[in-house]
């Protein structure tokens, strides 16, 4: 299975564990920072860092790569 979500740091981190419940391995392929583009805007706002990752997953009950 091959995806791709965009999250913060917090839902990164849940989801991978939920992923590690049900699969048998995980693989990060990329993760990228995608605050670094608009690092730029000057803002008082707190940040919260948003990732973008690409998994890649085997489940337990596949013999197969999907």
């Amino acid at each position: 299975m091959n995806f791709q979500l965009e999250t913060d740091g917090a839902n990164l981190l849940c989801f991978l564990f939920i992923m590690q419940l049900q699969c048998k391995i995980v693989i990060l392929l990329h993760v990228s920072n995608i605050n670094s583009a608009r690092s730029n805007v000057q803002t008082r706002k707190v940040k919260h860092n948003r990732f973008k990752l690409t998994a890649y997953a085997l489940f337990k009950d596949k013999k197969f790569l999907t």
